[in-house]
């Protein structure tokens, strides 16, 4: 992984999905920091890729929703096996 640009990210559910609500808790209503154990979360890494791994197929491709649709493109990379490179795009 290229050591320049890189940004990594975790991704996680948020509060709204702990059951029961932690800021109903009483003693608890003006906490700054609330534990969650056994959350399920993804990781992600950026950085910029190579301009001749950027090219997608139509089959790596997902367009989701209507109006305003992303479209989510992933494959493996060409470079680097052990890479996956991925692209949005808005389209209209």
């Amino acid at each position: 992984m290229p050591e320049n640009n890189c940004s990594s990210y975790l991704f996680v559910g948020g509060l709204e999905i702990i059951s029961p609500y932690p800021s109903l808790q009483a003693g608890f209503p003006g906490a700054d920091v609330y534990l969650v154990f056994g959350e399920q979360g993804v990781q992600a890494d950026y950085w910029n890729s190579d301009p001749s791994d950027a090219s997608f197929e139509n089959d790596s491709c997902q367009i989701w929703g209507t109006g305003l649709p992303i479209m989510i493109c992933i494959k493996a990379s060409s470079l680097d096996l052990n890479d996956m490179v991925w692209g949005i795009d808005f389209p209209v």
